[in-house]
């Protein structure tokens, strides 16, 4: 594909809960015709994002054992189940 005559367009979405316009994937058509995308990544730091914390557990032989990630001050917990020295299973995300 050609970009060499392309046009970038650039679309926003707007975010109803936040009420901001945010950026959706940029497109280009090139010379041929064809619409290919582009993804845009804001920084992690970014009002788009939700920039979340976390806190790790660890228990008595060093090993991990839980997370507990809070966004907008709703904290989510991860279990991490050990067998010896091998971690065999990760939780899925539950609200505290």
């Amino acid at each position: 594909m050609s970009y060499e005559n392309s046009k970038p367009v650039q679309i926003l979405a707007f975010d109803v809960v936040n009420k901001k316009w945010i950026p959706m994937p940029r497109f280009r058509v090139g010379s041929d015709g064809v619409l290919d995308t582009e993804v845009y990544e804001t920084p992690p730091t970014d009002d788009s994002k939700n920039n979340p914390s976390y806190v790790l557990s660890y228990d008595g032989d060093n090993q991990l054992t839980g997370i507990a990630m809070t966004i907008s001050g709703t904290t989510y917990n991860r279990t991490i189940t050990w067998t010896g020295n091998v971690a065999t299973e990760v939780s899925v995300w539950t609200e505290a």
